[in-house]
Parts: C-alpha cells; structure tokens; sequence
C-alpha cells in the first residue's frame, strides 16, 4: 500500500530517522464555564513561572508512595529548563508529603506515571508546584489556594491532560492539526492562543463546537517561534460542561 509523501514523512518522525520531534498535546476540562479558561483537569487559570523553579510533587492519597505504595510510586515529568531547553527525570512518591525534583523548570507540561503498585495507577490527585513560599499541601495532600499548581493529574489517569505546551529553545514548532470535543448541549467557543517570547497571547484561531469533535488540519503548517507559549481556551454558553481538546505539532531543528 502507498502512503502520501507526507505520511511517510510522518511515520519517519515517529521512528526517529529525521531530526524532528512530533508532539501530541490533549487536555480535558470537566467543568467550563462561561468564562474562558484553558483546557487542562485543573481547571481554572494557568499561571506560568516567571523565573525556574524546584517543583514538589505531591499526591492527595497515602497510597501513591515508593516501594510499599498500591498506587503510584514513580512518575517522570517533562518540561524546560532555565534556558528553555528540554529536560525530563523520575521522581518517586512520597504520599501526602511532596517530593522536590532534582532540577528547576521554568515550564512543566506533562507527568506521566511509570510504575505502580497492585491498582496499577495514581489513586490520589497529584500536582506538581513550585518550591516556594506560598506553594504548600495540607496535611492530607490537597492544595492550598495559594498553591501556584503547575501539572496536575486525575486520580486513576496516569497522565496530565493539560492542552499546554512551551515550545523548547532551538526549535521551531508547526501546527498541523488541532481538534476539541463537547457532548453536552451547549455551545463551546475555543481559541488556540500563542504566545511569542516576550510578547503577549494572540489568538491564532477561533472555533465554535456544538455536540460534536471538531479537528481543524492545516494542509500548510503554521510555524510558532522557540520558546512561544502555546494554550488552548474553552469557554461555553452554560456551567459545568465536559470539554476536551487539542492540537499536533512537528518541532524541527532551527
């Protein structure tokens, strides 16, 4: 069976036989409001770092813990460094009480959960903040409303769902294809916004989806600049409405 050329393209990506990157960014927000807001299972406003950071990561269940623990006991989180350079590392579970990463971010947009007890997934809500005056847990894990919240996870879900990302330093990202989804019998307004370095966030496109999926692919892919900040907002015409959504992108090499 012949593939289009750009098929082939993409299948060479994944392999790893070009010096390019594909990246898959999907979020979920199970309660969009009226206002706009971006697609990510904290919900809510985002609030990036200004300046890196030493991120804890903390659970809201005593069974998320290395070793011992049925739930989570590690995940590997991936984000950018000082210099927006691409950085990952596994951190172990310590329950309620948050565990400091090894480096600083200045961004953090995925966790992933890499091994686990016997539930075989995270049983708590675990987020990932930064170490910092005013970013705590309580006792039982949960976030205190000062908790400046970087990546959070679902319990059960072993992934973030955040439609978030920061293109790394030394690359330039190209939009192919973004996509959203609303079951409920609402009208949802979404708008992916880029951010330039040093700029402010510009809507570079502005959808409506009404009880259906909805993708948008770019036959010509729209370039956005190394250390651009790239978000997806939802807001809809009533409370509490389930909304996920997305987008692709191809970083290459500058």
């Amino acid at each position: 069976m012949a593939y289009p050329e750009y098929m082939n393209y993409y299948a060479a990506v994944a392999r790893g036989e070009v010096d390019a990157k594909f990246v898959h960014k999907f979020g979920n927000a199970p309660n969009v409001s009226t206002t706009a807001y971006p697609i990510w299972s904290d919900g809510g406003a985002y609030t990036y770092l200004t300046t890196a950071k030493y991120l804890k990561i903390g659970s809201d269940s005593a069974l998320d813990v290395e070793t011992t623990g049925t739930g989570a006991r590690t995940v590997l989180i991936q984000g950018l460094d000082a210099n927006y350079n691409m950085q990952e590392e596994q951190v172990t579970f310590n329950g309620f009480t948050g565990v400091t990463t090894a480096s600083q971010y200045i961004r953090l947009f995925r966790m992933i959960v890499n091994s686990a007890g016997t539930l075989g997934f995270n049983n708590g809500k675990v987020v990932a903040y930064p170490d910092q005056a005013g970013s705590t847990l309580t006792a039982a894990g949960v976030p205190t409303t000062t908790c400046n919240v970087q990546a959070m996870l679902e319990s059960t879900t072993n992934q973030t769902l955040m439609a978030i990302y920061t293109v790394p330093a030394s690359y330039t990202a190209y939009l192919i294809s973004t996509y959203a989804s609303a079951a409920e019998t609402n009208q949802v307004d979404l708008k992916l916004k880029v951010r330039p370095f040093g700029e402010v966030f510009q809507t570079k496109e502005h959808w409506h989806v009404y009880r259906n999926t909805d993708t948008m692919e770019h036959k010509i892919p729209v370039p956005i600049a190394a250390k651009s900040d790239v978000v997806l907002y939802a807001q809809s015409s009533a409370t509490s409405v389930d909304v996920t959504g997305g987008f692709d992108l191809l970083l290459c090499k500058e």
